[in-house]
């Protein structure tokens, strides 16, 4: 059985639920590449929140007429179990991760949020809850 959530088709499989707090960064710089590979590092090591000081994927790929500063772009959305236990690993993938990368830059395209979601729904693209990121 499936359903649709905003014209996407959910598949009605197994998922656990979890409580937790979740933030969206735009990350961009002079080209893709960098904006990608900062993401890519950012993200690495975080793929459950068992063991993982959170949980963290790439969105989507965002052209420079969609990002706050008009250059290349990348989303990332981070996830933790408190909005406490998110702090640290976004202070610490930022610093390490990001902005040690060149020309890169960052902005929130969503605050801390509380919610609710299944791991299954976790795939699903952050732009099917909450609308596209723009300008």
């Amino acid at each position: 059985m499936s359903f649709q959530l905003n014209s996407v088709e959910i598949e009605d499989t197994f998922a656990e639920g979890f409580g937790m707090w979740g933030t969206r960064i735009i990350i961009t710089a002079k080209n893709q590449k960098w904006a990608n590979i900062a993401a890519e590092k950012m993200t690495g090591f975080a793929t459950s929140v068992i063991a993982c000081d959170c949980e963290a994927g790439i969105e989507r790929e965002i052209p420079p007429e969609e990002t706050p500063d008009g250059r290349p772009g990348i989303s990332v959305m981070v996830f933790g179990f408190s909005k406490n236990r998110l702090a640290t690993p976004m202070l610490n993938r930022i610093g390490q991760c990001v902005l040690t990368c060149p020309t890169t830059a960052i902005s929130y395209s969503m605050v801390f949020q509380r919610m609710k979601l299944t791991t299954c729904l976790m795939l699903v693209p952050a732009s099917v809850f909450s609308g596209t990121v723009t300008k």
